[in-house]
């Protein structure tokens, strides 16, 4: 069993979140890259562990938070 962790997405129930540009930059400022993640770069994190390619890999929890986690 695997996981994905993702950091902070714009997604619907963030649309309060995005929408306040205090707060929206106040979390983007948290990351690494320095902004939110689209969907569509954590499905293929998804796919990944679904994958073949990902048959050895069990038991993590693979981080999808723009480098969130590396400021802790």
């Amino acid at each position: 069993v695997n996981a994905v962790a993702p950091g902070f997405f714009r997604t619907a129930p963030n649309a309060e979140a995005v929408a306040d540009p205090r707060t929206a930059d106040w979390l983007a400022a948290r990351t690494s890259l320095g902004r939110w993640g689209d969907s569509h770069e954590l499905a293929p994190a998804v796919v990944f562990l679904a994958s073949a390619e990902a048959a050895y890999i069990t038991g993590q929890v693979l981080s999808v938070d723009g480098g969130l986690t590396a400021h802790f």
